[in-house]
């Protein structure tokens, strides 16, 4: 894989197609020929100049770690599949939520993180409709994604989570940008097929889990 260390927001923007308050990113293409999925061009990008900050040392290690999980799942990754699968995956794996993010995401965050919603945006950290402006609400969805994907492993296995991921691969790759539609529709199917669960479903156990209930 390549690494790309920005020294400016500026070069970081322009690179990575992202803003001063992203940390990193992970990028690769893919081809599709016969219905054979290629990837290639691996990378990531790290904004240097927010992460050499003072105390910013473990942060850029999470980070790191962040952005190679998702170069390393790039082989089961598709446009179908959901952000929160590949961003939680990730954030399990860099251990990134602390206890202190927890609190505030079951104090002020789970109203504001729906599974549905999560489901049908391209990324993380969107605008949402109906939601008044939030600068952690970010955050709040890349926690929940982690709470969302530790719940899946604790309550079925690592193998069928990871069963979960894999079968969003045996979609036919026809859409290379899928819709909001298409991609709640296939999430739902698959969740339902493997694990027997609704988006809803999914959402009300783990929120349940948070809350302690």
């Amino acid at each position: 894989y390549v690494g790309h260390v920005t020294a400016t927001t500026a070069e970081f923007e322009q690179l990575a197609g992202r803003d001063e308050h992203t940390a990193g990113v992970a990028a690769w293409r893919y081809d599709v020929i016969d219905e054979q999925v290629t990837i290639y061009s691996r990378a990531f990008y790290l904004n240097g100049a927010a992460l050499d900050r003072p105390g910013a040392a473990e942060e850029r290690q999470t980070t790191i770690i962040h952005e190679l999980v998702h170069l390393v799942l790039a082989d089961d990754t598709r446009p179908l599949t959901p952000a929160w699968l590949t961003e939680g995956l990730a954030v399990e794996a860099s251990g990134e939520t602390t206890p202190e993010a927890v609190s505030a995401l079951v104090a002020h965050g789970l109203e504001r993180v729906d599974l549905v919603a999560l489901t049908r945006a391209e990324r993380l950290g969107l605008p949402r409709s109906g939601l008044t402006t939030d600068r952690r609400q970010g955050r709040y969805e890349y926690d929940y994604s982690g709470a969302v994907v530790a719940w899946l492993e604790a309550t079925y296995g690592i193998d069928a989570l990871f069963g979960l991921l894999h079968a969003y691969r045996e979609w036919p790759p026809g859409v290379a940008e899928p819709s909001a539609d298409e991609r709640q529709e296939v999430t739902a199917q698959l969740l339902a097929s493997r694990l027997g669960l609704s988006l809803e479903q999914l959402d009300a156990a783990v929120k349940a889990t948070l809350r302690g209930g």
